[in-house]
């Protein structure tokens, strides 16, 4: 079973949300190929992996000197950076603790957002929200989260990654692309 204490997690999905996601196995192949994702983690039915020894170099930390948990799960009595892989047949809005007030097009700021996020949960492609500045129509996955929550069908989440500590590198990003089609973004969480 993966941590259930605080998570902190750095999320790459394709930009285009409406998309079927990739074939998850053929996108976990070629990470473990390309060294990014490593040997499997036992938690149970999900697509957990260790990171690879290429981990560090497709993914930038920040800072001064970020300290990277990579060891056994409670091992440091820290939650240790791992890869997952998630897939949902439908579009899924991830919101969390950071998620900080979405923005129209305009640059409105949609507040309080919790209640239409629950909307856009329930039906992301078909909830659409007018927006009282512009009228602009946008469902949730469509507006300006500023990296604090995000829309998909397919996830890569980077656990153990605090806001702001960690972007995907040039190298990972091509990759995605090239096996999913699409470019790839990414958000933060924090529960």
């Amino acid at each position: 079973m993966p941590p259930t204490t605080m998570a902190s997690i750095l999320y790459l999905t394709p930009r285009d949300w409406r998309a079927p996601p990739p074939n998850t196995v053929a996108l976990l192949e070629a990470l473990v190929e390309a060294e990014v994702a490593g040997a499997p983690l036992p938690f149970e039915g999900r697509l957990h992996r260790r990171p690879g020894e290429r981990f560090l170099q497709t993914i930038t930390f920040l800072g001064c000197s970020p300290v990277v948990a990579l060891g056994e799960p409670g091992a440091t009595g820290e939650e240790f950076c791992h890869l997952e892989l998630e897939s949902h047949s439908t579009p899924h809005l991830v919101t969390s603790q950071l998620t900080r007030a979405p923005r129209c097009r305009c640059g409105h700021r949609f507040e309080p957002w919790q209640p239409l996020a629950s909307a856009w949960q329930g039906d992301p492609l078909n909830h659409h929200t007018g927006c009282p500045q512009c009228g602009h129509e946008a469902n949730g996955a469509d507006l300006n989260w500023r990296q604090s929550a995000g829309a998909g069908r397919l996830f890569l989440k980077v656990w153990g990654v605090f806001e702001g500590e960690a972007v995907p590198g040039d190298e990972l990003l091509d990759l995605l692309a090239a096996i999913s089609g699409d470019r790839w973004g990414h958000f933060y969480y924090r529960s």
